[in-house]
């Protein structure tokens, strides 16, 4: 297989050279000798075979191995406390977001969060729960790496809010709306007239006139 190329390469030389040798009798241009010489190569020589098989991927880059949580996951629901161990995604904050940094490491969710309003609804009425502050982005990552190396972390469920009671209202004697509002069960007050003929007249006979906002 190996003689029959290199035959074949060989042939292929000479044709070559005898194309170049007609070429320099002809009346062409350089643009023109070199356009036909170009696609007789192209068409002839046989391109370089690739060297070895099943290329090997590129090697992935070095970087850090923080963890990235997916854009706005939303917290787990657990209905019941669930250990965790260092092969979970906790949550981390997106790239830029300012401190103060928490750390969660028992709660409805677990990992780093930014400010005090992310992090209080993961803890706040959360039996068991374990939380604290750290000075820095990259302090809360050894604390959460560390934390789940040792299995103190898991995630609680999120707490129950009793129902609330229905509201009764009092009834007034004949099915109406509560007892001193306006209503079938109301008494109507009755309002004395201030503008009749029994009127008095001031004793002294100037008269009075009553003004009413």
């Amino acid at each position: 297989m190996t003689c029959h190329k290199s035959n074949a390469q060989s042939s292929a030389s000479a044709d070559v050279d005898v194309l170049l040798r007609f070429i320099e009798s002809l009346s062409l241009s350089d643009i023109e000798a070199n356009d036909i010489v170009r696609v007789v190569l192209q068409n002839t020589v046989a391109p370089p075979s690739s060297g070895g098989g099943g290329g090997a991927s590129a090697p992935a880059p070095s970087g850090s191995s923080r963890r990235v949580a997916p854009p706005n996951p939303g917290p787990p629901i657990v209905t019941s406390v669930t250990c965790l161990g260092v092969d979970f995604a906790y949550h981390v904050p997106v790239p830029g977001a300012e401190g103060p940094f928490y750390i969660v490491t028992r709660g409805t969710d677990v990992g780093i969060f930014s400010g005090w309003e992310e992090t209080a609804p993961l803890v706040l009425n959360v039996s068991g729960c374990s939380y604290r502050g750290v000075p820095s982005y990259d302090d809360g990552i050894q604390c959460v790496e560390s934390a789940l190396a040792r299995g103190k972390c898991a995630l609680l469920p999120r707490p129950v809010r009793p129902p609330s009671p229905p509201a009764f209202f009092k009834r007034g004697p004949r099915g109406g709306p509560p007892a001193g509002g306006a209503g079938a069960g109301a008494a109507a007050r009755k309002i004395p007239s201030i503008l009749g003929p029994k009127w008095p007249t001031p004793s002294d006979g100037s008269k009075r006139f009553l003004v009413i906002f």
